[in-house]
C-alpha cells in the first residue's frame, strides 16, 4: 500500500502533466476503440447463427455458349435448396429457400410500419439456427402466414399476445392479410445478407402470383443448406452437384449451371470493399492507439529530469527495483483507468454523432463477441505504456539516476515524436483526399437538375387523376413518371433479330415529360411522344456499330431511336459509364414532381394535401438531392472519420510535442541564458531549440505522406467516379504539415527566447 500511498501523492502533486495525460489518453482511447470495434463487427459477421459453422449457401455460376458470366453470386433458382437436401441426403440435415428482402407496408389499425420481410418456408428457422420464441413454425406452410421479430412484434401489439393477430401488408400493390403465427429472436446488424424483420410463407408467393415458379423463377433466391459434418459434407456436394442439378433442369430450357456451397460465415468476407475497410479502419486505430500510447511514454520520459531525484531517495531509502515498478504501474492503471471512464463520458455524451459515424448502434458495437477489440486496445496501452517504461527505469542504478540517464532520453523522444509526426502524416493525407473526393462527387455537375425535385414511388388507382391533381396544385411547376429511378437503372438484354445476345445496357422507362422535367438534354434528335421509341446515350450507339448519330436505327424487334442523350449520372457512376436505354411508358410508378421556392416548404405542403387527397393510401414525396446523398453517405461518413482521427492525433501530437519543449527549455533554460548573456538573439536561440525536432519532422511526415499517399490510392480504388490523385498534392500537404509544426515550436519557444537571461541563473 505505500508504493500506492507514494503514486497518489505523486499524481497529485504532478497534477498539470496528468490532466494532459488524461485528456491525450480519453480521446485516443475513444477513437481506436471505436475503430477496433468496427473492425470486430466485421468480422463476426453472422456469429448470431447456431452452430454456424455447418450453415452453407448454394453460389451460383451462369453458363451461356459454354462460358461463365460473370461472378459466382449468392443468388440462385427455387428448386436448388430442396434438390441439393434431396439428393445429398447423407450430408444434409436440412435445407430452404429464402427470396432476398423486401420492404413493405404493415398496417395495425391506423398505424403504419415500413418493414422489410422474406418469403420462406417451415425449415427456414431449423436450417438458419434462429430462435423461434413462440409459435410453430410448420404453419408456414399456408399461405398469408406471417413470423415478426421479437421487437416488431413489440412494436406492432406492446405486451399483448401477437399469435392470432392480423397484420395488414401491401406487397408490390397487391393487399395481404397475414396472421400472426410466430415471433423470433431480432437479427443484429451484422449478417452477411439482407437483415429482415418478418418472414412470410411461401405459400403465398403462390397463391398471389408474385412471380415464376420452379426452374422458370430467375436468380432472386437464395439457397441455405445446413449440413451434418461442415467441409467434409461440403467437399461430396462439391464435387457431384453440378451433375445433380443438371438432372432436374428441363432440357428445353437450355440452361446451363456451376454451383457449389461455401460458409454463409465466409460471404461478408469475400467483398474487396469490406477487406478494404477492415485494413483502413485497423490502420488509423492502430496509428491513433500507438500515437497515444508513445505520447503517454514521452510525457512520462520527458519527466525523468525532475523525478529522478525522488525516485533516487526511495531507493536510498530501500525501496527495491520491484517498488518501484509497482509505483509506475499504479500510476499508469490509475490514469487508464480515470481516463476509461472519461471515455464512457463521451461516448454517452456523442452516443448520436458516434453511431453516425460508426453506422451502427452502440449496443451492436460492443457486444459480448467484440469485447475482445476494447479489451485488446486497453492491454496494448498499459503493456506498452506503462510495464516496459516502468521497468527500463526501476533497473537503472541509484548512482546513474541522476545525471547520465538524463542526457540519454532525448534519443528516446525524439524516436516517440518521430512516431507521433507519421501518425499525423498518415491520417492527414488520408483526410485530404476523403475530403476532395466527397466534395467531388456531391458538387459534381449530375448532367441533370435534381434542386427541387422530389419524388414517390406509388401505384395510383387512376394514375392520370392522381396527375391532373398534382398538376393543379399551385407551387408545383411539373409532373413526371420513370420506371426505376435516378439513383438505380435496371437491366435488360438486347438481341439481334435472330435473338442472339448483343449486350446487357442499363434500363428504364420514362415518359414524354420526364426529360425537360429533369433538364436532361438530348445531343441528338428529340425527346420521344409515343409507343416503340428510345432515347439511347453515345456508348449505346457505338456499342450496336451504328454509323452517324444514331437517331432513326433501330433497335431490334422493339422500336425506333429518336433521341441520343447528353451524358448523365445514374447514383455514384460516372456520367456515360456504361451503356443506357430509356424506353416510352406512361403513368410509371415512380412520381417525380418539380416544386417552387421555397421547396422544404412546399414539400412539405405537399405531402400534407396528399394525406387529404388520399387518406387511406401512404404517399410520401422526398427530395431527390436527399436519395443521392444516401448514395454518398458512406464516402461522407469516411471523410468524418478521418477528420475525427485527424484531430484526435493531432491533439494527442501536440500535447507531447509542448511536453518536449518545456522539457527541453527547463533543461537547457541556464544554457540558453549564457548563449545570450554571450551576445546571441532570439533567433539563435529559436533555431537552437526547434533544429532537432525539425530534422525529426521531416523524416517522419515524409514517412507518413508516402503512407497516406498509398492507402488513398486503394481507398480510393472503390470508386468509378473519382478525382485524379496527384502526388503533388501530398508534397502540398507534407509541406504544410512541417510549416505547422514549425510555427507551434516557434511559438511555445518564443517566450524563453526573449526572456531575461537573469531569471534562468539568478538561483546559481
Amino acid at each position: 500500500m505505500k508504493q500506492f500511498h507514494y503514486t497518489i501523492q505523486t499524481l497529485i502533486r504532478d497534477r498539470r502533466s496528468c490532466v494532459i495525460k488524461v485528456i491525450s489518453l480519453s480521446l485516443g482511447l475513444l477513437v481506436s476503440i471505436i475503430l477496433f470495434s468496427r473492425v470486430a463487427f466485421e468480422l463476426s459477421y453472422d456469429n448470431c447463427f447456431q452452430d454456424v459453422d455447418n450453415l452453407y449457401i448454394v453460389k451460383t455460376e451462369w453458363i451461356k455458349d459454354g462460358v461463365i458470366k460473370g461472378n459466382a453470386g449468392s443468388y440462385t433458382l427455387i428448386p436448388i435448396a430442396s434438390t441439393v437436401a434431396e439428393e445429398f441426403p447423407k450430408e444434409v440435415e436440412s435445407a430452404v429457400c429464402s427470396s432476398i428482402s423486401f420492404e413493405a407496408i404493415f398496417k395495425i389499425g391506423n398505424r403504419k410500419m415500413n418493414k422489410s420481410f422474406i418469403l420462406s418456408d417451415s425449415l427456414y428457422f431449423r436450417t438458419m439456427g434462429i430462435e423461434v420464441i413462440s409459435g410453430n413454425p410448420n404453419d408456414l406452410t399456408n399461405p398469408d402466414v406471417l413470423f415478426l421479430s421479437q421487437s416488431v412484434a413489440r412494436e406492432a401489439f406492446g405486451e399483448e399476445n401477437p399469435i392470432g393477430k392480423t397484420l395488414h401488408m401491401m406487397v408490390w400493390g397487391t393487399p395481404v392479410e397475414a396472421l400472426v403465427k410466430g415471433v423470433f429472436a431480432d437479427l443484429p446488424y451484422n449478417v452477411s445478407l439482407e437483415r429482415h424483420e418478418a418472414v412470410l410463407s411461401f405459400a403465398s408467393h403462390s397463391k398471389y402470383g408474385w412471380g415464376r415458379p420452379g426452374w422458370t423463377s430467375g436468380g432472386n433466391y437464395n439457397a441455405f443448406i445446413r449440413l451434418k459434418d461442415g467441409e467434409r459434407s461440403a467437399d461430396v456436394i462439391n464435387t457431384d452437384i453440378d451433375k445433380v442439378i443438371a438432372k432436374h433442369i428441363p432440357s428445353d430450357m437450355n440452361m446451363h449451371l456451376h454451383m457449389f456451397v461455401v460458409p454463409l460465415r465466409t460471404i461478408h468476407l469475400e467483398h474487396s470493399d469490406v477487406k478494404r475497410t477492415i485494413l483502413i479502419l485497423s490502420l488509423l486505430g492502430f496509428a491513433i492507439l500507438f500515437a497515444a500510447t508513445m505520447n503517454y511514454v514521452l510525457i512520462f520520459v520527458s519527466s525523468l529530469s525532475q523525478r529522478a531525484k525522488g525516485i533516487g531517495i526511495h531507493k536510498c531509502n530501500g525501496a527495491s527495483d520491484k517498488a518501484i515498478f509497482s509505483m509506475f504501474i499504479y500510476e499508469t492503471a490509475l490514469i487508464i483507468g480515470v481516463s476509461l471512464v472519461l471515455m464512457i463520458i463521451f461516448l454517452f455524451q456523442f452516443q448520436e454523432k458516434i453511431e453516425e459515424l460508426a453506422e451502427v448502434p452502440l449496443s451492436s458495437l460492443f457486444t459480448w463477441h467484440n469485447l475482445w477489440a476494447p479489451l485488446s486496445v486497453v492491454t496494448f496501452l498499459f503493456v506498452i505504456g506503462g510495464i516496459l517504461p516502468g521497468k527500463v527505469f526501476s533497473l537503472i542504478p541509484v548512482t546513474q539516476v541522476f545525471h547520465p540517464y538524463i542526457k540519454k532520453n532525448r534519443g528516446w523522444k525524439r524516436i516517440l515524436l518521430f512516431i507521433e509526426f507519421a501518425g499525423v502524416a498518415f491520417i492527414f493525407g488520408l483526410m485530404c483526399v476523403a475530403y476532395l473526393q466527397c466534395h467531388y462527387i456531391i458538387n459534381r455537375y449530375m448532367g441533370y437538375q435534381p434542386k427541387g425535385v422530389a419524388s414517390c414511388k406509388h401505384d395510383f388507382a387512376e394514375p392520370d387523376n392522381a396527375r391532373n391533381n398534382l398538376k393543379s396544385l399551385p407551387y408545383v411547376e411539373g409532373v413526371a413518371s420513370i420506371r426505376g429511378s435516378m439513383t438505380w437503372f435496371g437491366n435488360r438484354e438486347v438481341t439481334d433479330e435472330g435473338g442472339k445476345v448483343l449486350f446487357t445496357p442499363r434500363c428504364a422507362a420514362f415518359d414524354k415529360d420526364f426529360v425537360p422535367l429533369l433538364g436532361l438534354h438530348i445531343k441528338a434528335g428529340r425527346n420521344f411522344t409515343g409507343e416503340r421509341q428510345f432515347l439511347v446515350n453515345q456508348p449505346y450507339v457505338e456499342k450496336m456499330g451504328w454509323k452517324g448519330s444514331g437517331v432513326g436505327e433501330i433497335v431490334p424487334n422493339r422500336g425506333t431511336v429518336v433521341g441520343v442523350l447528353a451524358p448523365f449520372c445514374c447514383g455514384v457512376l460516372p456520367a456515360d459509364d456504361e451503356p443506357l436505354e430509356i424506353e416510352y411508358g406512361t403513368n410509371l410508378r415512380n412520381v417525380h414532381v418539380r416544386l417552387k421556392e421555397p421547396f422544404t416548404e412546399n414539400l412539405h405542403r405537399l405531402n400534407n394535401e396528399m394525406k387529404k387527397i388520399y387518406p387511406q393510401e401512404d404517399i410520401e414525396f422526398r427530395s431527390l438531392e436527399q436519395d443521392l446523398e444516401r448514395y454518398y453517405r458512406p464516402t461522407i461518413i469516411f471523410r468524418d472519420a478521418t477528420f475525427l482521427a485527424f484531430i484526435t492525433i493531432l491533439f494527442i501530437t501536440l500535447m507531447g510535442l509542448i511536453g518536449y519543449i518545456n522539457d527541453e527549455v527547463r533543461r537547457r533554460s541556464k544554457e540558453i541564458a549564457i548563449r545570450k548573456i554571450n551576445g546571441a538573439k532570439a533567433r539563435s536561440i529559436l533555431f537552437l531549440l526547434s533544429k532537432d525536432i525539425f530534422w525529426v519532422a521531416i523524416l517522419s511526415v515524409a514517412i507518413g505522406t508516402y503512407g497516406a499517399y498509398y492507402m488513398s490510392l486503394l481507398w480510393i480504388s472503390q470508386f468509378e467516379d473519382t478525382i485524379c490523385v496527384y502526388a503533388g498534392w501530398y508534397v502540398v500537404t507534407a509541406i504544410c504539415l512541417l510549416v505547422f509544426i514549425f510555427v507551434f515550436i516557434i511559438g511555445r519557444s518564443w517566450h524563453i527566447a526573449n526572456e531575461n537571461p537573469v531569471n534562468s541563473i539568478k538561483s546559481e
